[in-house]
């Protein structure tokens, strides 16, 4: 399929084929990469790829994931990345610190969802 001018309906397809395309980079060389916003005008178009190396509980070190610690520290967590707890019916998991987010710093993650919480319902859990 030739592209003649970007729309969000053939970015959606393009990131598609491109997250393939990098799996296949990320295995080979053991890391996870993934692809980002895309922001575009009519004939161009801007798409950001990060990479991260795999840490040693099998989850991406992510910005967020190596800030945690520090962040955790600070306020007196006692948690690390990968540590789950349930709130209400679901589990879900610790996966970085956004220090951009104030008010809901904790990212979370449920069945490839992330969400941010607050620092007091994490400090509930542990």
């Amino acid at each position: 399929m030739k592209i003649t001018s970007f729309t969000k309906p053939n970015l959606k397809s393009l990131r598609v084929d491109l997250n393939s395309a990098l799996d296949k980079v990320a295995k080979e060389y053991g890391i996870e990469i993934t692809t980002g916003n895309i922001s575009f005008s009519g004939s161009n178009a801007t798409i950001k790829v990060e990479a991260s190396v795999i840490g040693e509980n099998g989850t991406a070190m992510t910005k967020e994931a190596t800030d945690f610690p520090m962040y955790a520290k600070l306020h007196g967590i006692n948690a690390k990345v990968g540590d789950t707890f349930r709130y209400g019916s679901k589990v879900y998991t610790i996966e970085g610190w956004n220090s951009r987010a104030r008010k809901t710093p904790i990212v979370v993650g449920n069945g490839g969802k992330s969400y941010r919480v607050s620092i007091d319902l994490v400090k509930s859990y542990f």
